[in-house]
């Protein structure tokens, strides 16, 4: 896998709307890094293996963990129902579960199809906008991806767990697992690390990033040797009980599957643990075989690269 991943990053290095890109290729005993690029254009700065990106919806991998770990401390069951945890919530809402919310089965409008996006939004403003349309398809039926399942989430983590939700992330990556390089995409952290995402590189003009309020659904900054390093330790055990995971990996097929933040699918490599993301001017990658045990992660600041479509190509076709 790892190597008609490389031939990959050196096909996409090729594209002109190519600006900047971090990797990391591990596997459960070592990573390896590297950096190819700029990590902004004006003025230049050729990224490293430091550099930070916005991570986008590969974050919901550790929204998902912290609900997990909840439950594994019997302090959250899956199949407790939205309403009984957050009373707030519209009436048509109040029968969705945790499990729901997880996998993307509870019919609730995704709030960016509602935004501009120019609006900072935390986890309560956000399925607050999305409550403007409350009509809800009966849960558990079909799967729809929506941004809002995860905010949601991210209260559900802050009224459980007894501590707001950004709070928990830190605890969770850098207190307990010891994880460098991935951090809450907080503004106030300044940093010459930090990239710049790019719409049009042609134009030169970064993205301005947003005043972040931190929702659940993509609230990490961080670098490909960190979130490799979240998807290694993730995999091996060492955040959550891998139970859950067990009767989807059994029966996989080519129909992928969404499970607890990651999408699941077999592949020509064997079956692959995955994700993409994306925020505006930003992109990122992470995949992990579950049967070789190795992985790659790939951050890069050009939105028109498409690494999604790239290595889902490499993967799955």
């Amino acid at each position: 896998m790892l190597d008609a991943v490389r031939i990959e990053i050196d096909r996409l290095r090729g594209r002109r709307s190519f600006v900047g890109m971090t990797v990391a290729l591990g596997s459960a005993s070592e990573s390896r890094d590297y950096a190819f690029g700029v990590s902004c254009l004006d003025p230049v700065t050729f990224a490293t293996p430091d550099s930070l990106f916005e991570t986008g919806s590969t974050g919901k991998s550790v929204t998902a963990a912290l609900v997990l770990r909840l439950c594994d401390s019997g302090s959250l069951d899956l199949d407790a129902e939205l309403g009984a945890i957050l009373p707030e919530v519209p009436v048509g809402w109040s029968k969705v579960r945790i499990r729901h919310l997880l996998n993307h089965r509870s019919g609730i409008v995704d709030y960016l199809d509602l935004t501009s996006g120019d609006e900072p939004l935390d986890n309560h403003a956000a399925w607050k906008l999305a409550a403007r349309t409350c009509d809800v398809a009966k849960p558990g039926q079909y799967y729809a991806y929506s941004n809002t399942n995860y905010c949601l989430l991210g209260n559900v983590i802050s009224v459980v767990g007894g501590r707001p939700y950004p709070e928990a992330v830190r605890q969770l990556l850098g207190v307990e697992l010891g994880i460098k390089g991935l951090i809450l995409n907080d503004l106030s952290y300044e940093s010459p690390d930090r990239a710049t995402g790019y719409l049009d590189p042609s134009t030169a003009r970064g993205t301005v990033p947003r005043e972040s309020a931190l929702t659940a659904d993509g609230p990490l900054l961080g670098s490909a040797a960190g979130l490799m390093a979240w998807t290694r330790r993730f995999w091996m055990g060492d955040v959550v009980s891998l139970r859950r995971f067990q009767p989807s990996v059994i029966s996989l097929k080519r129909r992928e599957r969404y499970r607890f933040g990651w999408r699941l699918k077999r592949s020509q490599f064997g079956p692959i643990a995955y994700h993409a993301g994306g925020t505006p001017g930003f992109e990122s990658f992470m995949a992990w075989n579950l049967g070789t045990r190795t992985g790659f992660v790939c951050l890069g600041n050009s939105e028109l690269v498409d690494l999604s479509v790239a290595f889902k190509r490499v993967l799955f076709d």
